[in-house]
């Protein structure tokens, strides 16, 4: 499975890349087909960032959004609508 990450307006730290690896390679138990998956991380407004997560489950494609503050909180949100 690739991971691609893309910050738009905000760096992503080797700590939180990861963080979020680690996570996204848990989602095989809830999603078998996930062939890859691109992090976009970006800031909405002043102080709240945006993850995007976008899964190519093969034939579809699942895509969950969320924010927060700081990083790990939006992740973490986005990664549980994804495990839906």
């Amino acid at each position: 499975m690739n991971v691609r990450f893309t910050g738009r307006h905000v760096g992503i730290g080797e700590a939180d890349r990861s963080y979020a690896e680690g996570k996204i390679a848990a989602l095989v138990r809830y999603h078998r087909g996930i062939l890859d998956v691109e992090v976009r991380v970006m800031m909405d407004g002043a102080d709240i960032e945006k993850v995007e997560l976008l899964a190519d489950l093969g034939r579809s494609r699942a895509v969950s959004a969320a924010g927060s503050p700081s990083f790990r909180p939006a992740f973490d949100k986005a990664v549980e609508t994804l495990k839906r």
